[in-house]
């Protein structure tokens, strides 16, 4: 009995010793297959040569901007510090593929802010990517410096170009920025980035109120339409208007609604 009962465990230690370790090998294969992330790269700057002082950081984020009538959702973001760094910079933003969803939009934004979160520099463009490529490595984003802030007189500040490049918190369509001219004889102009308009307004104080906003009949591509419609609408129920603490120009309705540009 004993001598049957040895020779069964020997039997079964000799072919356990003999079976392949691939459930090991699987597991760690599946592991990796379940978190392959896709990654987006790419780089950053600005035209200006001025060097940040202590302090500053950069924020890269990837968000989806599906929907023009509510707020983008973040998917991803890299705070850099910029201390002791000099531009182009380089970001590598990771999203599980699950969340990236065929027909959607989704778009990398970059800015710099200082050491007291004053925003120098921003993205005022939509750069997308490219849903179908997974990973992938974007074209260099260039941002746009934001004025130093100037209060004295808010209506002079008023006066002349902007380029709007947040409708609702929603970027831009890259190459069709929209803009807006202030003149001093109480008459504005612009364009949708797509039609131009033309109207009048009144001001007193911080209260704004455009009339008779008239635009052209132009057909819009796709996507583009949407913009327009969104830009048209709070356009036509400004009521109000400030400037932040960095000098962008921020033209609010009533409901809560506004447009947010910098000076050309």
């Amino acid at each position: 009995m004993i001598r049957k009962t040895f020779i069964l465990y020997l039997a079964i230690f000799l072919l356990t010793a003999c079976l392949p370790d691939n459930e090991s090998s699987t597991s760690v294969m599946t592991g990796n297959a379940n978190d392959e992330s896709i990654h987006i790269t790419g780089s950053f700057g600005y035209r200006e040569r001025i060097a940040l002082l202590p302090g500053a950081q950069a924020i890269v984020t990837l968000s989806d901007v599906s929907r023009a009538d509510a707020l983008s959702i973040e998917l991803d973001r890299q705070v850099i510090s910029m201390d002791g760094k000099s531009v182009p910079v380089d970001y590598n933003l990771s999203v599980n593929p699950e969340k990236l969803k065929p027909g959607m939009s989704y778009a990398v934004r970059a800015e710099i802010r200082g050491r007291d979160n004053s925003l120098l520099w921003t993205t005022d463009t939509m750069h997308l990517i490219d849903v179908a490529k997974g990973s992938q490595q974007m074209t260099p984003i260039t941002l746009i410096k934001i004025p130093g802030r100037n209060v004295k007189n808010p209506t002079t500040m008023l006066y002349g170009s902007w380029v709007v490049h947040s409708i609702d918190e929603y970027p831009v369509v890259e190459d069709h920025l929209p803009e807006i001219q202030f003149n001093e004889d109480g008459t504005t102009n612009g364009s949708t980035g797509c039609n131009r308009f033309v109207s009048r307004y009144n001001i007193k104080g911080s209260a704004l109120k455009l009339k008779q906003v008239a635009v052209t009949k132009r057909a819009c591509i796709p996507g583009l339409d949407q913009q327009e419609k969104f830009f048209t609408e709070i356009l036509n129920e400004i009521e109000s208007f400030t400037f932040d603490e960095a000098g962008q120009l921020m033209l609010q309705t009533a409901n809560g609604r506004f447009l947010k540009a910098s000076k050309q």
